[in-house]
This record gives C-alpha cells, sequence and structure tokens, in this order.
C-alpha cells in the first residue's frame, strides 16, 4: 500500500491539549456532578466520561496514516501498538472547529455509533499545511466537497 500522509502529534501540541483537558473540560464536568440539578448532573457526567475518552485518545494517539485506499489509525497503549483501518469507500467524515484547533471525524457509513469513537482526530497539534493536504487527499477521495467548513 501506497502511504500518502503520515500525521504523528508534535509533543508541545499534545501537552497543551492534555492540560487543557484536565484543567477546564473534566473540573467542570465535576463541579455539574456537584450540583443539586439533575440536568446539570445529566450533563456533567456526558462532560466527564467525553473528557475521559477524549484524553484517553490523546494520550495514547501515536499516529494516522492515509494510504491509497484506505486511513489508519495507530494508538500505543502501554507499549503495544493497536492499529484500526477505514476503506475510504465506506468512509464518511466531518471536521469541527474550535478556538484550540478542532477535531478530524472519520466513521463508516451506516455504521457511526460503532466506528465514531475510534477516528476521533485532534487538530491542534497538526500544522495547517498537514490539515491541507488531509483536505486535498478526502476531495481527491470524494468524501467531502471542499466546502467552506474545511477551509483552513
Amino acid at each position: 500500500m501506497k502511504e500518502l500522509l503520515k500525521i504523528e502529534y508534535n509533543l508541545l501540541g499534545r501537552i497543551f491539549k492534555l492540560l487543557l483537558w484536565l484543567l477546564f473540560a473534566l473540573p467542570i464536568g465535576i463541579f455539574l456532578l456537584l450540583i443539586d440539578n439533575y440536568l446539570a448532573n445529566f450533563f456533567g457526567i456526558i462532560l466527564v466520561i467525553f473528557s475521559v475518552f477524549y484524553f484517553l485518545n490523546l494520550l495514547f494517539f501515536k499516529s494516522l496514516i492515509f494510504y491509497e485506499n484506505q486511513i489508519m489509525k495507530e494508538s500505543n497503549i502501554f507499549g503495544k501498538t493497536y492499529k484500526r483501518t477505514l476503506d475510504y469507500s465506506k468512509m464518511d467524515s466531518t471536521v469541527s472547529k474550535s478556538f484550540f484547533g478542532g477535531s478530524l471525524m472519520f466513521w463508516e457509513k451506516g455504521n457511526r455509533w460503532k466506528t465514531y469513537w475510534f477516528f476521533i482526530f485532534d487538530l491542534f497539534p497538526v500544522s495547517n499545511e498537514n490539515f491541507k493536504i488531509i483536505r486535498q487527499i478526502l476531495m481527491d477521495k470524494n468524501i467531502i466537497d471542499g466546502d467552506f467548513h474545511w477551509n483552513y
């Protein structure tokens, strides 16, 4: 398989995002759990679960590799490498931007909730040039049409 692009996080970007989640998102979720209100507790539980998942996703991420026919996400969990692949022909994607980077998400069509959680990719530790290359690869593979959401 021909490798089109390999993305690995830079150390400073990864540390910044990990601290951001530990110092802001997780404490806000815990604070919402301490309020005597069912709705606040519900959102607190969701925020804590999402924060822990996102933190672990950032911590264990090794690389995202774009090949000719598929993408592969590698995670390194306590020295063991786990690989997940997703074919372009079965894939859909979206991007969400935020003040601190945003996220790139991939999933298998018709199986979104089962595959979505394994292919969330934080954009903060990624350069603008690499984001443009990712965008172009996805346009070439007819995954996206290059709309304004994908402009960086």
